[in-house]
């Protein structure tokens, strides 16, 4: 019988089996049963690994199908309702280990029906029960405070995405341009959240620089795809985009990442974690909002970071050039590194086990 179950509800192949593949080769997986929804993903995995199940439903139903009342409940993300979250059983609680995902703290909404409100209410008050919240931005512990009280334990592990320090090194050995040309990232996704128009117009006032904007849009909102295409084409013309819509594999994509001159993601929740920390330690000048929580990591961090408030502000010379004497990228070269993350998880297991 495993000793911890994992519902990986989330179909992240990289995160997923990367973390499945250091759990099973760096510890003991035998203790360890991995519950994931990707079924190209289960293919690959099962043929490696004993350990891995493929389960496509992921709510209330599927916790009680694989509990047997002995296991740690390990949540990779949050995948249930408030009014799920609420009937879970006391004991159950006891046993959950919730590791936030993306969005999991920051989608909560404030307005709802009565029932919902009440719901979302129980829910934060239920969280202050269970065994512990797993945290790989260990800034997301002030949300979890904020949220959930002092009561919880809360443990810091980072998910990797397989690629360390020296490889990240070896792939941008070839990245560098000498056409004088800037490249702007703009986001990693197609979700409005990003705030693509808005940064659009901000950007308009250097649209007869020698510039080129790349735009991620291999996943998200569709029609909010196209809408910003369209948009970003009349204000810059499509000689000056660079649009991606395919994914990239790993290589690929920390090749692009080399090759930009300039990344800006304007929310305040946590997000894009690991497209920042790949870009803080490719010396990158990232503009991210002075309100958000990632820009306050940053800064905190002494990792170099500028606010996108002075986008369409400044000279153009002032965009792109740096201001900042000592560019520090210790904060995300340390969280590259292969032993530091699987110390962490070892860490984890035991001390929840």
């Amino acid at each position: 019988m495993p000793r911890f179950v994992h519902f990986m509800s989330v179909d992240s192949p990289i995160f997923n089996s990367v973390f499945i593949q250091l759990v099973n080769e760096e510890m003991n997986g035998e203790e360890h049963l991995f519950l994931i929804g990707g079924e190209g993903t289960y293919i690959t995995l099962s043929k490696q690994y004993k350990n891995v199940v493929f389960e496509l439903d992921y709510r209330l139903a599927t916790i009680r199908k694989y509990d047997t009342g002995h296991e740690i409940l390990v949540l990779h993300s949050m995948f249930l309702t408030s009014a799920e979250f609420c009937h879970l059983k006391k004991e159950q609680l006891k046993r959950l280990v919730w590791c936030v995902w993306g969005h999991d703290l920051y989608r909560m909404p404030n307005n709802g029906t009565l029932k919902e409100r009440f719901y979302n209410w129980m829910a934060n008050r239920k969280n202050s029960n269970i065994r512990a919240i797993v945290a790989g931005f260990k800034y997301d512990t002030y949300e979890i405070r904020r949220r959930f009280g002092n009561s919880v334990p809360v443990y810091h592990a980072l998910y990797s995405s397989g690629y360390y320090k020296h490889d990240i090194d070896r792939i941008i050995e070839s990245c560098k341009h000498v056409d004088g040309c800037t490249r702007i990232m703009i986001g990693h996704s197609a979700f409005p959240y990003l705030q693509h128009e808005k940064l659009f117009k901000q950007l308009e006032r250097y649209k007869d620089e020698n510039i080129l904007i790349t735009l991620v849009l291999s996943y998200g909102d569709e029609t909010y795809a196209a809408k910003i295409i369209k948009t970003a084409s009349n204000i810059f013309g499509m000689e000056k985009l660079n649009i991606i819509r395919n994914f990239m594999n790993w290589d690929e994509y920390i090749q692009l990442l080399g090759n930009i001159d300039i990344a800006i993601f304007d929310f305040e929740h946590q997000a894009a974690f690991g497209n920042l920390i790949l870009l803080s330690y490719l010396k990158k000048k990232i503009y991210l909002s002075p309100n958000g929580i990632m820009y306050q990591a940053f800064m905190a961090e002494g990792a170099e970071v500028y606010s996108c408030s002075d986008i369409g502000k400044v000279p153009f010379e002032e965009l792109k050039d740096r201001n900042q004497v000592n560019v520090n990228s210790l904060y995300a070269e340390s969280l590259l590194n292969k032993e530091n993350i699987i110390t962490q998880w070892k860490q984890l297991f035991q001390v929840v086990r």
